[in-house]
């Protein structure tokens, strides 16, 4: 006796399937672990603004003479390396935005989104290693959660779930 095959409806011209049922936890993850990262970094720049120059100044001449060369004299420097831990609070603040920028495009398995994720968290990462426990503790311990963050979004963001996601939701644009 044969047995039967189910039957499938055929697709209808004009009607546009809908997307994958779920989206997959390692996306969602991705996208909360992107707001930690902003919020991490939002903290990390209150402590530079609010404690860096008190750092700077008690941070003894060593710092001062890595982080000021050229300066003339000690309220220089002190400015010069406190304008130094600034810019990087700062060139975080924005990389960070970046990262939210274009997380809300992969938390939808954008493949263009999830590269420009991680190419910017990585990039950052480059320089928050150089330069970890350079500033105000409050500053290395954000730094330090950053690196951290930074490296878990790339990873959660590639797994075979998030790319299976991706290929299913570019497959029902195109049917």
């Amino acid at each position: 006796m044969a047995t039967q095959q189910p039957v499938h409806p055929a697709p209808t011209r004009g009607v546009v399937p809908g997307p994958p049922a779920t989206r997959p936890t390692s996306l969602r993850l991705a996208w909360y672990a992107s707001l930690t990262a902003m919020l991490v970094a939002v903290v990390g720049a209150v402590v530079v603004f609010a404690t860096g120059r008190d750092f700077v100044e008690h941070a003894g001449s060593d710092y001062l003479s890595e982080n000021a060369a050229g300066a003339f004299d000690h309220a220089d420097a002190v400015d010069t390396a406190y304008g130094l831990l600034v810019n990087r609070a700062v060139l975080d603040l924005v990389a960070i935005g970046f990262v939210l920028l274009f997380a809300v495009f992969a938390r939808n398995g954008a493949t263009w989104a999830r590269v420009l994720v991680t190419v910017v968290l990585l990039l950052g990462d480059t320089t928050r290693l150089a330069t970890i426990g350079s500033g105000p503790v409050g500053s290395t311990v954000t730094t330090a959660l950053l690196v951290v963050l930074s490296l878990a979004v790339p990873v959660l963001l590639f797994l075979p779930a998030s790319g299976r996601y991706a290929k299913a939701r570019k497959a029902a644009r195109a049917a």
